[in-house]
């Protein structure tokens, strides 16, 4: 990528309007510099140390980041209901990964802030750390039919993967679809999706809701509706598109509890390591309980029943949906969770890391990837030893 094409895609990335296309190919161009040691002249004031002329560029891409906030304004739009506006979405989602790509810019010739009494200052982008790595998760999953057969998805062709009482599983190139005919049945056949660790699947159910299923989940479902209300139990993360019927509500349990669709298109986060079930709605409403779950809301919901609502950046949390792990201010931990779920390891922690991250990545990048982003951040160091990583501050 040319020096030109670079810093108008760079520029593009920090003003929010950076395709999905071209956030890879800055992505990319990011971690070419890890392929070989690097070495970059800047330019410095005279006894000026390389710490405190990458904290006056950073502090200079802080001062244009919110330039470029002020300078678009016309374009945001406005805060609604007390949610943020969309630029202002973006910069929260986007600014920290923007501002640490802009610098790698700078550093390469992009842009030359000091000149005058200067002395060339050396700065060394160092090669990967890791010795080791480990693939990124792939589509797939383990589908139990109610006769207690089990389909490794992964591996079936396309096309009906079974039949039973008057419904057909099928897959296709966009996942499983339920197809079931138009006749009435009082029996009711029950199938479980698996998707162990380092796998992801969707499923259009019988009534046309979708369900997206992340790594290390499940999701047990009728392959027919009957009935007053329809029904799923999930494990781990989903996210539901409800086809909606005013006349047969749609429910998902998850934990002992019962979230109730009005019309809606919803992430339910219930995995058994996280300290609380997260449910966020992105179109429509859930209810909860006695409480209505909105756009743009999500609920925390612990073990007790007690429940809490916030503001969320629903971009981050749907992300994953989209083969993007998004993170806005994440603590490791909540970091390698996922991290350990989509590249199936295990993680081991040597020491308090208090860092907070904010990072945008594909999920078709290797592990090792991921532990260079954060640690080119500072704070954290990695090691991989087989499929365990051991994090140490």
């Amino acid at each position: 990528m040319s020096q030109k094409e670079l810093s108008i895609i760079a520029r593009k990335y920090l003003e929010g309007n950076a395709t999905g296309e071209e956030k890879e190919r800055l992505m990319e161009w990011y971690y070419a510099f890890d392929a070989t040691e690097l070495t970059v002249t800047m330019e410095a004031a005279e006894g000026e140390t390389e710490e405190v002329l990458e904290q006056k560029m950073l502090t200079r891409l802080q001062i244009y980041i919110q330039q470029t906030k002020e300078k678009t304004s016309k374009e945001v739009v406005p805060e609604q209901d007390g949610k943020p506006g969309k630029l202002l979405r973006l910069y929260r989602r986007y600014g920290a990964a923007a501002a640490a790509v802009l610098l790698l810019c700078l550093m390469s010739g992009v842009y030359l802030w000091y000149t005058g009494h200067q002395q060339p200052s050396i700065v060394k982008i160092s090669s990967f750390p890791y010795t080791n790595d480990v693939p990124p998760g792939k589509t797939g999953s383990v589908l139990t039919l109610p006769d207690g057969r089990r389909i490794v998805v992964d591996t079936a062709a396309n096309g009906v993967l079974a039949a039973q009482g008057n419904a057909a599983i099928s897959k296709g190139q966009d996942g499983l679809m339920v197809v079931t005919e138009n006749k009435e049945t009082s029996m009711v056949y029950y199938a479980t999706l698996i998707t162990p660790p380092g796998r992801t699947q969707m499923i259009r159910l019988a009534d046309g809701t979708q369900v997206w299923l992340n790594a290390g989940s499940s999701a047990r479902f009728p392959v027919s509706f009957t009935g007053k209300e329809r029904m799923i139990e999930i494990t781990g993360e989903v996210i539901v598109k409800v086809v909606h019927d005013a006349n047969r509500p749609f429910k998902v349990k998850a934990k002992g509890q019962v979230f109730e669709d009005i019309g809606t298109e919803f992430d339910i986060n219930a995995y058994e390591d996280e300290p609380v079930v997260k449910t966020t709605v992105l179109e429509g409403t859930v209810k909860a309980k006695s409480v209505f779950i909105k756009a743009g809301w999500q609920a925390q919901v612990t073990t007790a029943g007690q429940i809490t609502l916030d503001h969320v950046d629903t971009d981050g949390v749907f992300a994953w949906r989209g083969g993007q792990f998004d993170f806005s201010s994440a603590s490791i931990e909540t970091i390698m969770r996922q991290a350990a779920r989509w590249y199936d390891v295990t993680v081991v922690y040597e020491g308090k890391i208090d860092q907070q991250f904010t990072l945008s990545i594909g999920r078709n990048t290797p592990i090792s990837k991921l532990l260079h982003y954060m640690e080119v951040s500072g704070g954290v160091h990695f090691e991989i030893q087989g499929r365990k990583i051991i994090v140490r501050p």
